[in-house]
């Protein structure tokens, strides 16, 4: 501590007296002793004198510098005689430090810079340098900031800029302080919030691919196309990339849900996602084929899983512009009455998911026309089963197959190659007794073409069994 003896009248200014024993300050004989600008423990009458711990850095280790946050920063005095003059002229801040050692204030400037755009706004972000600085946001439109800088001030390591412009590059530095002292700036960092693409749409063409399309940006330079099964997009989602504002998805799996979001690039930013747009593709039916029983006609085609319904639609031109009529069935077949004799008819499905929501493209077309024979032998019941040779055989590409039905019974009708694979399945229901017939356009149970050859085809109805032979010209 402090000891004043006998006559003694020291003065101590911007001093620590701390953790001494006995006493802080002690008095022996007639003196005095004044105190001034001090930390002293317990206390001590005088002008600008404080009690507080004064944080040393060490004191174990004989380190008396002062932490950052003790409180003899700045709290001494540079005028020691009072006179309204400045003695000590060497100091950091707004005063001198009590103390020994005037703290010297090396200000970093804050690393990790980073920036996330928001939906209008763009979130600068940095490593925190101290909790006792504060920074300095400086914002312009040129790299070495010449020009239009603007100044933010913030308290923590974070800042909000919702002063912006899509489209527009900023440039970002940022200064720590502490009290009067500046760092030098950081690492110059460059943000923009590039528009999201909007107006986006899809359709299903024919050849079971997908189209995307959205609106033109005129500045960007190309897009991403990001697909996914989930709709949070969670888990691997597979990366596409377009230079202009539509895209063909022509790897997408039939019959499962996908979901798709398009970003824009303007050089090397990148925007955020649209809005999710859900795609499910539903196969087109295939296994077209129809027989004709008095006046009417019965379709069948190959069930699809995960359909809900078919649409039939009927007209009498192969375009489907004339005396288009539309039917709606919820299994694999349909059965149109009341067709007229010798007008020739068009019929073709498509298959419906999702309460509508999904609807596949056409199946191939097929053509009916009744005759006075078909409706004149309709009212007469074979005495026997039967199957006949195809017509015209050999064909291309279209055959009839006849058959005659003694009783109502469950038919099945199927072609195989040579080799015994099995290509096509018809019919594979019940039907009435009469004289009944399918055709057959050389394709298989995929609906795509099958190659020039000699097939066997056969009829199972009940216990009646037969095969024959068919040629397929190319």
């Amino acid at each position: 501590g402090i000891e004043a003896w006998g006559n003694a009248h020291p003065e101590v200014i911007n001093s620590i007296i701390w953790d001494n024993t006995p006493t802080a300050v002690s008095l022996f004989g007639t003196g005095g002793i004044d105190i001034t600008y001090s930390d002293i423990q317990g206390g001590f009458a005088g002008g600008g004198n404080i009690n507080a711990d004064p944080l040393f850095i060490d004191e174990d280790a004989g380190d008396y510098g002062l932490q950052m946050d003790s409180p003899c920063i700045d709290s001494g005095t540079a005028d020691l005689d009072q006179d309204g003059a400045e003695d000590i002229t060497d100091y950091l801040g707004g005063a001198p430090d009590m103390g020994a050692f005037e703290m010297v204030i090396s200000v970093n400037p804050p690393t990790s810079i980073t920036y996330v755009p928001q939906t209008s706004s763009i979130l600068l972000m940095w490593n925190s340098v101290s909790e006792s600085y504060s920074y300095m946001v400086e914002k312009s439109l040129t790299e070495d900031f010449s020009v239009d800088v603007e100044e933010f001030f913030a308290t923590v390591n974070s800042f909000t800029d919702n002063d912006i412009v899509f489209g527009v590059e900023y440039f970002y530095r940022i200064t720590s302080i502490y009290g009067d002292v500046y760092s030098d700036p950081s690492d110059v960092i460059s943000a923009m919030i590039v528009p999201v693409p909007a107006g986006i749409d899809y359709a299903v063409q024919n050849d079971e691919s997908v189209t995307l399309t959205w609106d033109n940006d005129e500045n960007a330079t190309n897009y991403q196309i990001r697909r996914s099964q989930d709709p949070m997009f969670f888990g691997p989602s597979d990366i596409f990339y377009s230079t202009d504002n539509s895209f063909i998805d022509d790897s997408l799996p039939l019959g499962i849900m996908h979901y798709y979001r398009i970003c824009a690039y303007y050089g090397d930013y990148l925007s955020s996602a649209s809005e999710n747009i859900s795609v499910m593709i539903v196969p087109a039916p295939v296994g077209m084929a129809y027989t004709v029983d008095e006046s009417s006609v019965s379709l069948t085609w190959d069930q699809i899983d995960i359909v809900t319904s078919y649409t039939i639609e009927r007209a009498t031109d192969s375009l489907f512009t004339t005396d288009v009529e539309e039917f709606t069935s919820v299994e694999n077949n349909f059965t149109d009455n009341g067709l007229e004799v010798e007008v020739e008819y068009f019929y073709r499905v498509s298959a419906v998911c999702c309460d509508g929501d999904y609807i596949s493209s056409y199946s191939d077309v097929v053509s009916v026309m009744l005759t006075m024979m078909d409706v004149a032998t309709a009212a007469n019941i074979p005495d026997s089963y039967s199957l006949y040779q195809n017509y015209p055989n050999p064909f291309n590409p279209t055959t009839e197959i006849r058959y005659d039905l003694k009783e109502n019974i469950y038919v099945s009708i199927n072609i195989y190659n040579l080799m015994g694979k099995h290509i096509k399945s018809f019919i594979n229901m019940s039907q009435d007794a009469g004289y009944q017939s399918i055709h057959w356009n050389a394709t298989d149970v995929y609906g795509k073409p099958v190659p020039a050859g000699m097939y066997i085809y056969t009829i199972s109805a009940g216990e009646f069994r037969q095969t024959k032979k068919m040629i397929f010209l190319k």
